[in-house]
């Protein structure tokens, strides 16, 4: 799994975790993304990146949808602690 992989699996499964039908639901996914995150967080390089990168994806991504406000970033953020981390 690679970065722009993870960035993929991460916006399915918050979306399937935040009630789309279109998103991803997949437990075995989603812990392999928790160690991806977890292993990439270890490394000194991406100790402060990782986390803003998610953020700045998703907001990409809500950008070519329907951009996303405040609200939703901070939802993303809350759904990322409690589920990634």
């Amino acid at each position: 799994m690679d970065k722009r992989e993870a960035i993929s699996i991460l916006d399915g499964l918050y979306a399937y975790d935040s009630g789309s039908t279109a998103g991803i639901y997949d437990v075995t996914l989603k812990e392999q993304l928790r160690q991806f995150i977890a292993l990439e967080h270890q490394k000194e390089e991406n100790k402060h990146r990782l986390y803003p990168l998610f953020i700045e994806e998703y907001l990409r991504a809500g950008f070519y949808r329907e951009p996303y406000g405040l609200e939703d970033v901070v939802a993303f953020a809350e759904w990322f602690d409690r589920e990634m981390t």
